[in-house]
């Protein structure tokens, strides 16, 4: 039964989480580091939408591309713009020179990620990341082969695509955001952990919701099906991690009487009108709390 294999699931990651409750601490500290360190107080990272809709061209958006349970792709290239956000003014060109592994003064990227494995397997861990975010454009790293090909990765931007050599990524300029080309994520997400927390797919879907109540304002926003799917290409399948942001408190699924508790449809009368769609806002202040235990508490209780 779909229910009981979603509890076992839920509390399988739970288990998890919590066996690695100290590496999560420590990585949301090193992220609160950086962003003490930077000399750049920010309240927001500005993200081009581009991450996480369609290009022009119909290609599924480079976050879209990411969604796989384990990977942590989707994470590392957030923490990279939180980072370079946090030590660079907008119009900056950025040029990675944090390197892959800690030194005795310095964070590395491994540093970064919750290091839930042991060493070694931490750095291949984010060499698999680094992998899965060439093959979408989102780094560039130099050639099979080469020595120390994942050192000094190149950040590119949000887009994906594009040949080799291209120029790198350049920090937005805020004032774009009033066009519609940026999206706000607030830097409570990285600062509590929700960045290490949260799966690919959740990630996307709040996203989402975040660029939609950009555009719409915050009473309350839903996606259409063509939405969902033409341009932010979300599946149903990954659509319904809506429900798993709900019970972490991240966003408010507002109350509808032609539907039942978990979202689904209710039997409705024969000549009734059409099912109301879902709609959603994300919660004030949902992103203030520590994300591992407020994620291991709502997977443990269930939805």
């Amino acid at each position: 039964m779909a229910a009981v294999r979603d509890r076992e699931r839920h509390l399988r990651r739970a288990r998890r989480l919590r066996r690695a409750a100290t590496a999560y601490r420590v990585a949301r500290e090193r992220l609160q580091k950086v962003y003490a360190d930077g000399g750049r107080v920010v309240g927001s990272v500005a993200v081009r939408h581009t991450l996480i809709t369609r290009s022009a061209s119909g290609t599924p958006s480079p976050a879209s591309r990411l969604v796989s349970p384990r990977g942590w792709g989707m994470s590392l290239y957030l923490t990279a713009l939180f980072d370079a956000q946090s030590r660079r003014p907008a119009g900056a060109r950025v040029r990675n020179t944090r390197p892959l592994s800690g030194t005795g003064t310095e964070l590395g990227w491994t540093d970064l990620l919750p290091a839930a494995v042991p060493g070694a397997d931490m750095l291949r861990q984010v060499q698999r990341a680094l992998t899965a975010l060439e093959r979408v454009r989102l780094v560039e790293l130099r050639r099979p082969g080469m020595p120390a090909r994942y050192e000094q990765f190149t950040l590119l931007d949000e887009s994906g695509g594009g040949l080799r050599g291209r120029t790198g990524y350049v920090i937005p300029h805020r004032v774009a955001a009033a066009d519609g080309d940026l999206l706000r994520l607030p830097a409570a997400f990285f600062v509590h952990g929700w960045v290490h927390v949260l799966l690919p797919a959740e990630i996307l879907v709040y996203l989402m919701i975040l660029d939609l109540e950009q555009v719409h304002g915050t009473a309350g926003i839903y996606a259409a099906d063509s939405v969902k799917a033409d341009v932010y290409a979300i599946s149903r399948d990954v659509y319904e991690h809506h429900r798993a942001l709900t019970a972490y408190g991240l966003i408010d699924r507002l109350d509808d009487p032609h539907r039942r508790p978990d979202g689904k449809l209710a039997p409705r009368p024969r000549f009734g009108g059409p099912p109301h769609p879902l709609r959603f806002r994300s919660v004030r202040g949902g992103l203030d709390r520590d994300a591992h235990p407020s994620v291991t508490n709502a997977l443990q209780t269930g939805w």
